[in-house]
């Protein structure tokens, strides 16, 4: 399937945006269907979850840390605000921003949907390995560092 040479990574067929977006919706539509009785969507787990782990966090540093643009969050967030999943507040020393909490339910929703993620992950780290799993991490990492 894919190109073979000295020059392979030339070839359209082996662009890394390509084959990443092909990837990332397939894993997308794996833990979609993981998580399908949880009530999460695998872009709502994330997000919650960054929620969680922050103590509470305005749009923009969920923009930052998912890699998505302002709307794309603030569109995110709506199901979860209507699901009693987290709260969006307003702070009195800046009223421009708007800190999202997570709610005793978001984390009770998380929790429950836990074993879920789990059986996903665990999948995606069996196919790879390990070590290899690691390795991927690292070079995600690498690429979301340099920009």
């Amino acid at each position: 399937m894919y190109a073979r040479g000295v020059e392979q990574h030339r070839d359209p067929i082996n662009c890394a945006c390509l084959n990443l977006r092909a990837t990332t919706r397939l894993l997308t539509r794996q833990y979609d269907e993981a998580l399908g009785g949880s009530g999460l969507l695998a872009t709502q787990h994330s997000m919650l979850n960054y929620i969680a782990m922050s103590g509470g966090c305005g749009a923009a540093e969920i923009a930052d840390f998912l890699a998505m643009d302002a709307s794309t969050v603030t569109r995110n967030l709506r199901p979860l605000v209507s699901a009693g999943y987290v709260v969006v507040g307003t702070e009195k020393s800046d009223h421009r921003r708007r800190p999202v909490r997570i709610t005793a339910k978001g984390k009770r929703a998380l929790e429950s949907a836990l074993p879920q993620w789990n059986t996903a992950q665990d999948a995606v780290v069996k196919r790879l390995g390990k070590r290899r799993y690691a390795q991927l991490l690292e070079l995600l990492s690498e690429l979301r560092e340099t920009q």
